[in-house]
């Protein structure tokens, strides 16, 4: 019975959104990140999160659609590849670099 009322439930459309989210590469990043920072026997300070430091790649900028324009402006820039099927993807980094990924790991 109880396998019958899981099925029936509701919920079974946000287990499917809940898999979709964890097989987001931008979360699944930032829980790397996050943990290669928390077992480093050398770490001296407290891990940055997203929200202080900003976006690190092309994929965590995205189209902002209430601003009408890329989030993390000090960050992103709306930039067209072709190729490009929705406005979050033609969202990129205004510039990157090895140096600064650097001093967030």
């Amino acid at each position: 019975m109880t396998c019958q009322v899981l099925i029936s439930n509701s919920n079974y459309p946000s287990v499917a959104n809940h898999r979709n989210i964890v097989r987001s590469p931008v979360l699944m990043r930032e829980l790397w990140l996050q943990m290669w920072h928390d077992i480093r026997p050398d770490t001296t300070s407290k891990f940055v999160t997203k929200a202080k430091r900003g976006p690190l790649r092309d994929d965590d900028c995205y189209w902002d659609y209430g601003k009408a324009r890329c989030a993390w402006a000090e960050y992103c820039e709306y930039r067209y590849i072709f190729g490009d099927v929705h406005l979050g993807q033609s969202c990129r980094l205004k510039n990157s670099s090895a140096e600064t990924l650097l001093n967030y790991l």
